[in-house]
């Protein structure tokens, strides 16, 4: 098979753009939604809720969405971006103290 050429492989960067776009404004299904989820703003440390979009590899929104693949994710808690290898427990950890905190100044 030959090398692609210059403008096949900018159009084709071009048209992953634009369905990246379709999808995150909800013109368009994405490929996987997280649905029901309770997600962390990393932030503003807070627990949200509502559905992740994904489409292309990348998160392209969150809110309310539709997906050729849908899976219900009420219970659970999303951490998007949070599977880096390269995440240290610190960090981690200081994100869930800063979420403990924030909670527990909501019940006051």
């Amino acid at each position: 098979m030959g090398a692609e050429s210059y403008t096949g492989r900018i159009n084709r960067k071009l048209s992953k753009k634009l369905r990246i776009v379709e999808v995150a404004a909800g013109r368009e299904k994405a490929d996987l939604v997280l649905k029901n989820t309770t997600y962390v703003n990393v932030f503003s440390s807070e627990l949200c809720h509502g559905d992740i979009a994904v489409a292309e590899g990348l998160i392209v929104g969150m809110g309310e969405y539709s997906g050729r693949l849908e899976f219900d994710m009420a219970g659970k808690i999303v951490l998007p971006g949070m599977s880096s290898v390269f995440i240290s427990v610190y960090n981690l950890l200081s994100v869930v103290t800063s979420l403990r905190v924030h909670s527990l100044s909501f019940y006051s």
